[in-house]
């Protein structure tokens, strides 16, 4: 409608600056979180600039880290805890578990850490600390 669009048109003015922001964020988690544990990282293809509307990990131990980070007061997100193959609306398909084990992998390990463009740095140092103190603390 009329509002969104007026609201739309100014945050447009922002994207560039935002979407910076974002790169600088997902750098500095790269940075820090390097080597650390089992952590897949985002990596970016040649010749192309991701956006980071997410930083999603990847880690066998997600279900744990989300609980620790939750008691740190980190909220992190599952955008997918269903593979798609697996949710209620494709069943007619006749997909089973492990026709997409990629997929399911995913599904299961799969963890978005907090990105925004207002995050400041202590922010984003507060929770590589904390995913780093979570993976120390395994060994």
């Amino acid at each position: 409608d009329g509002i969104q669009g007026a609201v739309l048109g100014v945050k447009l003015k922002y994207l560039k600056q935002w979407t910076e922001r974002r790169r600088t964020i997902a750098q500095t988690y790269k940075r820090l979180l390097s080597g650390v544990g089992d952590i897949i990282l985002p990596f970016e293809s040649r010749n192309t600039r991701h956006v980071y509307h997410l930083f999603v990990i990847q880690t066998k131990q997600r279900k744990r880290l989300k609980e620790f980070l939750s008691q740190k007061e980190i909220s992190t997100t599952i955008a997918y805890p269903i593979p798609l193959h697996l949710q209620q609306a494709y069943r007619s398909l006749g997909y089973s578990k492990g026709d997409f084990p990629n997929s399911e992998v995913a599904a299961d390990e799969c963890l978005s850490l907090p990105i925004y463009p207002e995050m400041s740095d202590e922010q984003v140092g507060y929770v590589a600390e904390n995913v780093k103190s979570f993976f120390l603390d395994k060994r």
